[in-house]
């Protein structure tokens, strides 16, 4: 079988401080405090400890669905039951009385011109000059909910829901501003008309998330991918760029990269709804951030990858590790064989294939491309097809053998109880330590420039 790698994720959750298990949304200021809102209410976390807000210190609702900070410093937080402005101090909260659509909140954005946009279960709004401008009518998504806002390099809005997606490309007509508007539904060529994820990559190219997969949309053609391309999941809840050109897909099964034609998919965690992802952010640094249903995650990057027994291994327990001539890896256990590693897939051998034990101490590879392994039940010599084992009755120390080198003459040392064995290529010479009255276990041997033999116990 095929196992995934496990990747390092830093979790935070409400042993850490956050008021929530569920985080909606991630964005961060410029003093770099990172915000998270979920159903709890809001938090800003200073890289130490986390800081918490609800509504008895001025939000309008607990249940935060997107975060966004505009030009002034100012965070505005929508939530279910309507949108709070925070300065730093005080609260300040607008609702439908104010001019919203309505006071479901699913996306924040800020453009590039300073207005905000509201995309709400009711249609999308935009804040400029202080006043909520109703633009339902004229995108023609009245009545209908908007889930993601997104705007591209051209200044174009991009709104995304249950009818599709919409594009607004700005025509100023005279005194007054427009919008030309196309909208894409499956019948165009989208995975899915359920649009929750917008992203734009750096040709160009614009992504959009469905429930049915992603769909990559170049002006001309859609190119479609879903779980045959390697996505663990086609329910999509969000896609950014890490500033490299790579690209994240978040799904309710977990996290996705990019590969360029098909997705490499990461586990987060075990356990129900772990894996469940529902927003992406980049901070200032270069990290990414995870908003899952278990918590807020930090990604550590790929530098060290951890393989455990879940991801094949026949025990976690390791001994010695071998690269070999052709590449493969050997990682010794202490007591589930040896397991070579090759194209991404771990493959053991283990005492029933040949090994004379299933606690592999020791490996080196000779010349001749034969693999030298010490074990608790002697010395294997493996030639790829067929095992030869040695033991005590075959003239070796003792039937555990903890180290191997070779010499700089081509013989052959082993490290055993109360000594070492040498094979000079014909056979096993022993030599005890001078202190025998104890149970010495050689461990590691080493031939230094004056090619006298050490050993360590």
């Amino acid at each position: 079988p095929g196992f995934g790698q496990t990747y390092h994720f830093r979790n935070y959750s409400v042993e850490d401080g956050l008021p929530f298990i569920h985080v909606n949304t991630i964005c961060q200021d410029s003093r770099g405090n990172l915000w998270s809102g979920g159903y709890g209410g809001l938090s800003k976390f200073d890289g130490v400890s986390f800081l918490n807000f609800g509504t008895k210190n001025g939000l309008i609702n607990h249940d935060v669905r997107t975060i966004v900070v505009d030009n002034e410093g100012n965070l505005w937080i929508g939530t279910t039951a309507g949108v709070s402005k925070y300065d730093g101090k005080d609260f300040t909260n607008y609702t439908t009385k104010n001019g919203l659509c309505d006071n479901h909140i699913n996306s924040i954005i800020l453009g590039k011109d300073g207005t905000l946009w509201f995309g709400t279960q009711k249609g999308v709004n935009q804040f400029k000059d202080d006043k909520f401008l109703d633009f339902s009518g004229e995108n023609d998504s009245e009545g209908k909910e908007v889930t993601v806002i997104y705007e591209d390099s051209d200044g174009h809005i991009w709104l995304g829901g249950n009818n599709g997606v919409s594009e607004l490309k700005h025509n100023r007509q005279g005194e007054t501003d427009g919008y030309d508007i196309q909208r894409f539904t499956s019948k165009e060529g989208l995975c899915d008309s359920s649009v929750s994820a917008i992203f734009e990559d750096v040709e160009g190219k614009m992504w959009f998330g469905t429930n049915g997969g992603i769909t990559v949309y170049d002006g001309r053609e859609f190119v479609n991918y879903t779980v045959e391309n390697g996505l663990n999941s086609n329910d999509i809840t969000a896609i950014i760029s890490d500033g490299n050109d790579k690209i994240w897909v978040a799904t309710t099964s977990g996290l996705n990269e990019f590969k360029g034609s098909y997705f490499k998919s990461y586990e987060i965690r075990g356990g129900s709804n772990s894996n469940w992802i529902e927003c992406l952010f980049l901070d200032y640094e270069g990290n990414l951030w995870l908003g899952a249903y278990s918590g807020l995650f930090r990604y550590r990057g790929n530098s060290f990858i951890t393989f455990t027994e879940q991801d094949g291994l026949s025990d976690n327990f390791i001994f010695p590790i071998l690269r070999s001539g052709k590449g493969e890896l050997w990682i010794g256990t202490r007591a589930g064989g040896i397991n070579r590693y090759e194209n991404g897939r771990f493959s053991v051998l283990r005492k029933e294939d040949g090994l004379p034990g299933n606690k592999v101490n020791a490996i080196i590879e000779k010349n001749n491309g034969d693999l030298w392994m010490g074990t608790n039940g002697g010395l294997c010599i493996y030639t790829g097809t067929d095992f030869h084992n040695f033991s005590s009755g075959n003239g070796l120390i003792s039937d555990n053998i903890n180290a191997i080198i070779e010499d700089g003459k081509g013989n052959t040392w082993l490290g055993g109880r109360n000594g070492v064995t040498k094979y000079d290529g014909k056979k096993f010479i022993n030599y005890k330590l001078s202190d025998t009255e104890g149970n010495y276990d050689v461990w590691a041997i080493l031939e230094d420039s004056k090619e006298i033999g050490r050993a360590h116990v």
